[in-house]
């Protein structure tokens, strides 16, 4: 005997809900025994720093040193999430402690978005249980407690492939739209996501009309680009040369499994490559060292830049 929709419906409430709950309170339970003598180091420093930046002097900018110039090393998505919980803040204790939570809510959001995306395609009780196993990750409980982009960047994208399943079911011109607009949201917490929406074009070429895929394709490409665009037009045209990322994404990320020479490095390459600091200064110089060194070594670093990254 198969459930009515009515019972269907109220029993994935109470399972939504429930989820949601259990998810809360595993995070919220670490939260209130997490000890981390120092929370704003390394790349949560530069977030709340630009943070700070925005809400105290009105620039974008990840630099300690007065006056700070125009950085771009991090895409804004998540330092503007910082500026709403710093303005809602008395403190900078506070502002730690109101991160949190609200990372743990919208971690806990986020359980409750699955849910929903799962049981798109198997049974609520399967679902249910796909969902738990993400609720009780050790993984996405303790991003909660670090002043990093992971919790803010699964909530977004899990959001925006929820409402991608939603559109490919009542498709209009408007949410397909919409779709480009979340995956660029999400593009602005994590620009890794970039690629993804461009594969998302092929969904279209499946399911309609070749008219109407062309459309779905090119309402999805102007809600990225509507979001993605301002931010690599002020990047372009107010940041100094010097200071773009590009060279140091370069450079950092061509160690094969983050090691220049020795174990003792690992993860922290750069410390013993006398090489570096050329390779930060441009993006041609870490392209020339990165070249010279694929040369030498074709088959570390086809197996690192295709597989191991």
């Amino acid at each position: 005997m198969t459930s009515s929709p009515p019972e269907r419906r109220r029993t994935m409430v109470v399972l939504l809900i429930g989820l949601m709950v259990v998810a809360l309170f595993l995070r919220l339970a670490y939260l209130f025994t997490l000890e981390i003598e120092t929370p704003i180091r390394a790349d949560a420093r530069a977030y709340v720093m630009t943070a700070v930046n925005l809400s105290e002097r009105g620039v974008y900018s990840s630099e300690t040193e007065m006056p700070p110039r125009p950085t771009a090393f991090y895409t804004p998505g998540y330092p503007f999430f910082l500026l709403a919980v710093l303005k809602s803040s008395s403190s900078l204790s506070e502002f730690v402690r109101n991160t949190y939570f609200a990372q743990a809510v919208l971690s806990a959001v986020t359980v409750g978005l699955l849910f929903m995306l799962a049981v798109q395609c198997m049974p609520v009780l399967m679902a249910a249980g796909a969902a738990l196993c993400v609720s009780l990750s050790p993984h996405l409980t303790v991003f909660a407690g670090y002043l990093l982009t992971e919790t803010l960047f699964i909530f977004a994208l899990v959001a925006s492939l929820l409402w991608t399943a939603f559109v490919i079911r009542h498709p209009t011109k408007l949410r397909w739209l919409l779709v480009g607009v979340g995956f660029g949201v999400a593009a602005l917490v994590r620009p890794a996501i970039l690629l993804f929406p461009v594969a998302l074009l092929a969904v279209p070429l499946f399911m309609y009309a070749r008219k109407s895929a062309l459309s779905a394709g090119a309402m999805v490409l102007i809600g990225l680009v509507a979001i993605w665009a301002p931010w690599s037009v002020w990047k372009q045209t107010t940041v100094p040369p010097a200071i773009s990322a590009m060279a140091a994404s370069l450079a950092f990320g061509s160690y094969p499994d983050m090691v220049h020479k020795s174990q003792e490095h690992r993860g922290y390459p750069y410390r013993e490559d006398d090489q570096y600091a050329f390779m930060n200064k441009s993006a041609s110089n870490a392209v020339s060292v990165i070249a010279e060194r694929v040369a030498e070594s074709p088959g570390r670093y086809a197996s690192w830049y295709l597989l191991g990254k």
